[in-house]
């Protein structure tokens, strides 16, 4: 796969108003490897204004194959903490789809694994 340049990405949706774009189009930043984005500051700011939870969401209910729904995970590894309520469901529901591989399954067990783990960090810190 030939992946476009970080300048190239940048350009693509810096001027653009992401929360009105057709997700679909959205999808193609996936593609992309997030440390690229997060060593620049203008890929950095891109990141921040990209709505990534509708952009995983997308891509894991709307594929029909694996392979958008791995590329959500490397970004929901790389970037995410804590995800939302509605996304942890996504990723419950996902595990029972057919295109949903053995790998897939277990990438999606360890962060919902790691998702728990956070929020009891969380809640030990804040009582503590």
């Amino acid at each position: 796969m030939n992946e476009p340049s970080i300048s190239k990405i940048i350009d693509m949706y810096s001027d653009v108003d992401l929360a009105n774009l057709d997700i679909r189009k959205l999808l193609l930043i996936l593609e992309t490897d997030v440390s690229l984005l997060k060593s620049t500051s203008e890929g950095f700011q891109l990141l921040k204004k990209l709505p990534l939870e509708s952009i995983y969401s997308f891509a894991i209910t709307e594929s029909v194959s694996v392979y958008w729904p791995l590329l959500a995970l490397d970004w929901i590894e790389q970037v995410h903490l804590q995800l939302s309520s509605n996304l942890l469901e996504v990723l419950n529901v996902s595990v029972k789809a057919k295109w949903a591989t053995q790998v897939y399954k277990q990438r999606v067990k360890k962060i919902l694994y790691n998702q728990d783990k956070y929020a009891t960090d969380l809640y030990s810190d804040k009582c503590s």
